[in-house]
């Protein structure tokens, strides 16, 4: 396998990351705020992750933080403060690495 395969697998990669961190950001915003199951602080993490591995595969990048992407995907204002607010509420308490 050589460097430009590794690099077509994982553009594959990303691509199909938009429409699964697209799909949790709606867990998100129909999670039980009493009872939460899903991950505001994880799916911004992986955000970042995405941001940083594509700049390293093609020298820039589309994505830039949380907010951005979900005002691409067309998110409202009022669902975008509330994914924010369970990320900063969460991140006080979250036990995993947080980029």
């Amino acid at each position: 396998m050589d460097l430009n395969d590794i690099r077509e697998k994982i553009g594959y990669l990303l691509m199909h990351m938009d429409d699964f961190v697209e799909e949790e950001l709606y867990n998100i915003l129909s999670d039980n705020e009493n009872d939460l199951h899903h991950s505001a602080v994880a799916v911004n993490n992986l955000i970042i992750c995405m941001r940083d591995v594509e700049k390293w595969l093609c020298g820039t990048s589309g994505y830039s933080d949380l907010r951005k992407f979900m005002e691409d995907a067309m998110f409202s204002r009022e669902e975008i403060d509330l994914v924010l607010g369970r990320k900063e509420e969460e991140a006080k308490i979250y036990t995993g690495r947080q980029f």
